[in-house]
């Protein structure tokens, strides 16, 4: 309706009733077409789908809601929210999209839009089935009303449905039960709580949101643990290790990303297994595999399975690598465009 209307309707009194009674949200201008806030308000209706938007010139109507300027109603917690931010749209677009969710929720899939398509950095804490009541739970309930409009808050178990997808892409397994964990959605990253969830405060929950926010912490990095033998002709890279071996300036590396359940991946496998024999003596040459679905590495961003790059002695950026999938090519490939094998056939004459 609202694309093929005005971005705003004028309402009456009554009319507001109804619309505020009838929409999960609805903001409301309260005031005269000349105000600025008017424009504000017409600017973000404009570009919003999500909210109702109305407006209302009737100075009674305005008093009987204790009202003036822009207004948010919404169904839960405090149902009437005063606008007091600067007037330009962009500023009641950062004000409005936290109050879209409660101060505190359990992660459903009506949340992933706010968090997701909004980009609204959010903190998780993931807990067990029977620590609803838990100290923690509440110091985190407490710290989410003191540190509201920061940063969202939410919680979510590990096993079931959508928070079961949420857990597994945060990295978060029942072993790790109960752990604070944070995610600012520009870009995914995710950030691990240094603070054990029984020692948790009010403060400590603030400065870690303060942290992720101004990039004064690292993003956490799922990663497998260190394989105890890794002396096979391909190299296991895990999270942990991935700048140790990947970045290493006196070896030439092509990394196998990819994904167990991909049937591109596994028709690969023995070719890339062959790639390593045939490379295993030299020692500057490192042929290796990396799990992108239990492991990440700071600065990659795998889209499918496999990806295959190539990090030369010289260009640790990195080189795609889209050539055929047989040993042979891919053979072919490597001597061509190793750097270090270069050298030894310079050295051999």
């Amino acid at each position: 309706m609202k694309k093929t209307g005005p971005p705003s309707l004028e309402a009456t009194c009554d009319e507001l009733k109804t619309h505020v009674a009838d929409n999960k949200f609805v903001i409301v201008h309260f005031g005269q077409e000349s105000d600025a806030a008017r424009a504000t308000h017409v600017g973000f209706a404009q570009v919003n789908d999500k909210f109702r938007f109305f407006h209302n010139t009737d100075a009674e109507c305005a008093k009987s809601y204790n009202a003036d300027g822009i207004v948010l109603f919404r169904q839960f917690e405090e149902q009437q929210v005063a606008y007091t931010g600067a007037q330009d749209s962009d500023s009641l677009s950062a004000w409005a999209a936290p109050l879209t969710v409660p101060t505190v929720f359990s992660f459903e899939e009506e949340h992933i839009e706010p968090i997701f398509d909004k980009q609204q950095p959010v903190l998780f804490l993931f807990r067990g089935p029977g620590d609803a009541d838990a100290a923690f739970q509440k110091t985190f309930e407490e710290a989410a009303s003191t540190h509201k409009g920061k940063i969202l808050f939410s919680y979510s178990g590990v096993t079931d449905g959508i928070q079961q997808r949420l857990a597994e892409f945060i990295g978060v397994t029942e072993a790790d039960l109960p752990t604070l964990r944070g995610m600012i959605p520009d870009g995914m990253k995710k950030y691990a709580s240094p603070v054990a969830a029984a020692d948790l405060t009010v403060d400590s929950i603030g400065k870690f949101a303060d942290d992720m926010l101004s990039g004064a912490i690292k993003p956490h990095l799922k990663s497998a643990p260190v394989p105890e033998d890794n002396n096979g002709p391909v190299k296991v890279i895990v999270g942990s290790e991935w700048e140790s071996i990947v970045k290493d300036t006196t070896k030439d590396v092509f990394v196998k990303y990819y994904a167990p359940w991909c049937g591109h991946c596994k028709a690969l496998a023995p070719h890339w297994e062959d790639l390593g024999k045939h490379f295993e003596g030299k020692d500057s040459v490192v042929i290796a595999k990396f799990d992108a679905t239990e492991n990440e590495a700071d600065g990659v961003d795998v889209q499918s399975y496999p990806t295959l790059i190539f990090y030369p002695k010289d260009n640790k950026a990195g080189v795609p690598y889209d050539g055929g999938r047989e040993l042979e090519p891919l053979k072919k490939w490597v001597e061509e465009n190793a750097p270090s094998l270069k050298e030894t056939k310079h050295d051999e004459l």
